[in-house]
């Protein structure tokens, strides 16, 4: 509210999860889920429960100030920042460094295959970002700001692997829905809504 108080033409782009999904399985594999902006929501764990309700209050908020067209909430996915330095996984973000730990341990680590996601890399999602507050873009309420191929852990790893000429022997198919961790499984993500926009900053690609 203060900040269109003090600025009414201003554009608010918030950033919300796909964790706002329970990620059950609709369809039977290897059909996914692909939730679009207007799917129902039911968040398992605290992170998506707060940007559920955030997602709501801006929602709410925007249309009572007759906003709604400056306000974009775009749902991102696992975001990947891959080394600055091929050789420095320390430049890597948490979720390449991750993987990268594991191909590289003295010990083979089990890498989910059920949890398919819409990942995207930090770069292009930031300057993805900066495009949607610009005045001039058209983009408005829910949006899923994410690769529009699904992948997983292990298939990550694998990819990493070959960039980096390792080996991907310690990285184990495993599934999640067997582990006793209750996570959600398939949080994959319809991306017509981002493809018609026609951003300069293309995210809409596999990792």
């Amino acid at each position: 509210r203060v900040t269109w108080d003090a600025a009414p033409n201003a554009r608010f782009v918030a950033v919300s999860t796909d964790q706002v999904f329970d990620g059950v399985p609709i369809h039977k594999p290897p059909t996914l889920n692909l939730y679009d902006e207007c799917a129902q929501t039911n968040p398992q764990n605290a992170y998506g429960q707060y940007k559920h309700e955030m997602e709501q209050e801006l929602l709410s908020l925007a249309a009572e100030m007759n906003k709604s067209s400056q306000l974009v909430i775009a749902r991102t996915s696992l975001i990947l920042t891959l080394p600055s330095i091929p050789a420095d996984d320390q430049t890597a973000g948490k979720a390449v460094r991750f993987v990268l730990g594991a191909l590289k341990g003295d010990e083979k680590i089990v890498l989910f295959t059920d949890e398919p996601r819409c990942m995207s890399f930090s770069d292009d999602l930031g300057a993805a970002l900066v495009e949607l507050s610009n005045p001039r873009n058209r983009a408005h309420g829910l949006l899923h700001l994410a690769s529009d191929e699904p992948t997983n852990r292990l298939e990550l790893a694998r990819l990493l692997a070959r960039w980096l000429a390792l080996s991907d022997a310690n990285a184990v198919p495993g599934e999640s829905k067997s582990s006793g961790l209750n996570r959600p499984l398939d949080l994959s993500l319809n991306t017509n809504k981002l493809r018609s926009l026609s951003l300069n900053t293309k995210v809409a690609e596999s990792p």
